[in-house]
């Protein structure tokens, strides 16, 4: 039915033997419509977002060959300069957490004697709290939130022309992009807690930020033929067989872990002893780490329980 309807609205110039020469109106096939918008209806949007298998088949040579002219009119170049824009903003990234001052040890003023403000409450003293506000320091976030900033501005202007539905979709399929905007909010999230002087709160917004950057390449290496095929297989793994895995396997290790956190009960010192620790313990002997706790047992009320568990559990 979709080549009979080109074939229908093709309009044809001219015909020499076997080769013929028509053209086909773009209202209806490509995403873009002559008003400017974006058109959901059309065939090409309905192949790269549609989960229907059925939906591949309308890739024919009029499909290829439309991509191909949006790849080399204007979508190259846009791809690779925002790739290179990427990586001059991750290096700046890095860059800009690998020189934070460290907080772990007090830091001596001039009398080297005088701690009198040095808070010995944990394992991060410092004297001042606000130590990141040091006027030398401003510059190691300034340029990292500008670029968080331009990013969120890309963002908005692509969901004034696209849409929120077509935006949401699109950052369905592109995950890294979804991450990538996640660690902007982040990065805008660390200067509350560099104005207000709660440093922790910085460093894990920091965190949070940096995890979620890194990802972002994964996006670009789709745009190239020796790892794009590889990513695109990652994803359909991630959201397939191991999603449904990981699922059964949080189960099992929950239910194992707890049934570990009472037959450890009372003893101290043990890697059951918490119920939420009894967790990540058990994520640990599942990886094969089950010798270092298999001794333990002598000391529990329930020995023999345990150790039947314990083959079950890992």
């Amino acid at each position: 039915m979709y080549e009979h309807i080109l074939e229908k609205e093709r309009q044809v110039f001219w015909i020499y033997g076997n080769v013929t020469s028509a053209g086909y109106p773009l209202t209806h096939i490509d995403t873009i419509s002559p008003t400017g918008e974006i058109n959901p209806d059309s065939a090409l949007n309905l192949i790269v977002y549609r989960e229907e298998e059925g939906h591949l088949n309308m890739m024919d040579g009029l499909i290829v060959d439309l991509l191909q002219e949006k790849w080399k009119t204007f979508a190259r170049y846009r791809f690779y300069r925002r790739f290179v824009a990427f990586i001059l903003y991750f290096i700046i990234f890095v860059t800009a957490f690998a020189l934070r001052p460290g907080h772990d040890l007090c830091a001596f003023q001039n009398d080297t004697s005088s701690l009198s403000g040095c808070s010995q409450t944990g394992p991060n003293r410092t004297i001042d709290p606000c130590y990141l506000l040091q006027p030398y320091r401003h510059a190691d976030i300034a340029c990292v939130v500008l670029g968080a900033v331009i990013y969120l501005f890309l963002a908005m202007k692509e969901i004034y022309h696209q849409g929120f539905n077509i935006f949401f979709t699109t950052l369905m399929g592109a995950p890294a992009k979804a991450l990538l905007l996640l660690s902007c909010l982040f990065v805008l999230s660390m200067l509350p807690g560099r104005a207000l002087c709660a440093h922790e709160y910085e460093d894990v917004m920091g965190v949070l930020a940096i995890l979620c950057t890194a990802p972002y390449f994964l996006f670009f290496c789709r745009g190239f033929r020796i790892v794009g095929p590889f990513v695109v297989m990652i994803y359909k793994m991630i959201k397939g067989d191991l999603l449904r895995f990981f699922i059964i396997y949080a189960v099992f290790v929950i239910g194992f872990s707890q049934a570990m956190f009472i037959v450890f009960k009372g003893v101290s010192g043990s890697p059951f002893e918490h119920a939420t620790e009894s967790i990540m313990s058990m994520f640990i002997m599942s990886l094969g780490q089950f010798a270092d706790f298999y001794d333990d047992f002598v000391s529990t009320g329930h020995p023999t329980m345990g150790k039947v568990i314990l083959p079950f559990g890992c």
